[in-house]
Parts: structure tokens; sequence; C-alpha cells
């Protein structure tokens, strides 16, 4: 869904009619969201709001103990969505094959629970979720833990093939959340793949790092955090 709303959100132009006519209906975040004839969409329920294209996308959380402000020289914004306490960031990287989702969840938190993540991430996943993967023909993802103070920081890695990657890093506080994924779909994007999974790799390994430096915790970048970029 993630990828319909980053495509209707491209084509949206800057000025609207007064009362553009539906044209289109299709789920967008989980939710229903009319595409009009002028190529601007509004979720159904009127709960969502779609802002104008961002020059500068930077969030930081209430306590104002994490930020993320990506280099403009390496990620370009694309659009915001915000939604119900939710607010979506879709970026381009400087190659186009890379995209990023930087979000932040103010409703959702770890409420205190940190054992909960502790115990459940980082062991290969249980017996259930590697026979979902399989019946999915999904590769299990490798997850890491970090702990620091009150934060929970979950770092995830794909790499299917040469033509499909993501890797995320979801940072869990008492009362809200981050999450932030790189993704490469050749095949749903559009774009031109890569020659070797030996390529992806390593131009993947660069956007992690370039992600992890963007990420700061009291004033810290994750990489120096993990004491190098997540993997």
């Amino acid at each position: 869904m993630i990828r319909l709303a980053a495509l209707l959100l491209a084509l949206a132009p800057g000025a609207a009619p007064a009362a553009p006519q539906e044209v289109a209906r299709a789920y967008i975040l989980s939710k229903e969201a009319i595409l009009f004839e002028d190529g601007t969409w509004a979720f159904a329920d009127g709960t969502a709001l779609l802002s104008a294209p961002a020059v500068d996308v930077c969030m930081t959380s209430a306590d104002g103990r994490l930020s993320f402000c990506p280099d403009a020289a390496h990620w370009s914004a694309r659009q915001i969505v915000t939604s119900e306490g939710v607010e979506d960031h879709f970026l381009t990287s400087v190659d186009p094959r890379f995209s990023l989702t930087a979000s932040q969840d103010h409703t959702y938190g770890h409420e205190g629970d940190i054992a909960y993540y502790t115990e459940s991430v980082g062991g290969g996943g249980g017996l259930l979720e590697r026979l979902l993967y399989r019946a999915a023909q999904l590769p299990m993802p490798e997850e890491q833990l970090l702990v620091h103070d009150d934060m929970v920081i979950i770092v995830s890695d794909v790499i299917e093939d040469a033509q499909y990657y993501y890797h995320t890093v979801e940072i869990i506080q008492p009362d809200q959340s981050f999450y932030f994924e790189i993704n490469v779909d050749s095949v749903g994007s559009g774009t031109q793949g890569f020659d070797s999974l030996d390529a992806l790799r390593t131009e993947a390994a660069v956007h992690r790092e370039r992600l992890a430096t963007a990420i700061r915790i009291d004033d810290t970048p994750l990489i120096a955090l993990a004491g190098k970029a997540p993997e």
C-alpha cells in the first residue's frame, strides 16, 4: 500500500480546483482513499491531511532525545502524509533505485514493557514465524536488538535477490515510536535493478550508513551507538 501511496503522491499537482470530481478509490495505508480527476487524493473518512512536498525533512521526539534529519545531498523528500497521530515521510535517494520511508507514530510506544522486545527479537523467530515466512516464500529477516536507556531499537535486513531489498530501523520509546525503511523493489517501482547481488549489497551498505548517521539519539548518531552501521 505504501508503494501505491507514493505513486498517487507523485501524481498530485500543486493546485486543485474548488470541487474536483472523484474518479477512483483505493486503499492506502489500510485506509480507503479517493482519487480525484485533477490527480489529488484524500482519505475517505477525512482524518488525514496531504501536505505539499517537503523541502526539509526533520523529525524530533517529544522529549527531544531522538531526531532524524537526512542529508539533502543524499535524500530528496517527496511528500508527507499525516493520519491519526502518524506522520509518514516519503523520500528518494540520489540513486533512484532506493527509497526511504520515515514514520513517527505518536500513538504507539512500549509503555515500559522492554522485556517483551528483548525476549522476542533477535532469536531468529519462533517456529510459527519461520513457517509463515516459508509458506509465503519470503526470506526470514535478520534482526538485531539494541536497548539504549528507555529506547528499544530493532534493526531488520532482508536481501531476496538483486532486485529486492529492504532494511528497517524501528525505535520504540515509552509513548511513541519511529520507523525507517530503506527499500529496493525494481519490479514494483519499475526502476532498473542491480546487475548482481554483490552490487546491491555494496550500495545497500552505503545507504544503511547514511540512515544510521541521520538518526541521532541524545545528539549521538545511531551509527556511533551501535558501533557500526546496522547490518
